[in-house]
């Protein structure tokens, strides 16, 4: 408590010393990271990739072939999982593994509608 109030008193001897509006200052979070993606302590915090992939699946449709390049589309791609899905055998370095992953994802793209 008292090194927020410490803070907050900084912080106006400095806006006012600095001819600076506060409610513009404390319009953007007053924390070291983002606190939607991390804890105070500089934790991430835990999420639960399933629950995010139910609500994205509610309004979506399965497709076996990308739509054309004409229309306005977001891909939401699971590295982790196509990362699970290659046989490494054959495989001798990283660049390797890159192009493999690169070819997966940019494949299905491979046709004249999509530059």
């Amino acid at each position: 408590m008292l090194q927020e109030r410490n803070f907050f008193t900084r912080l106006i001897v400095v806006a006012k010393s600095r001819d600076t509006d506060l409610k513009v200052v404390l319009s953007d979070e007053l924390a070291s990271v983002p606190l939607a993606l991390a804890h105070e302590d500089g934790s991430l915090c835990k999420t639960c990739k399933s629950k995010l992939m139910e609500e994205l699946e509610k309004n979506a449709e399965s497709l076996e072939r990308p739509l054309p390049a004409t229309l306005c589309t977001a891909w939401i791609i699971d590295g982790m999982a196509m990362t699970q899905m290659i046989s490494v055998t054959g495989m001798r370095t990283f660049g390797d593994l890159a192009e493999k992953l690169f070819t997966m994802v940019f494949e299905p793209f491979d046709d004249n509608q999509c530059k």
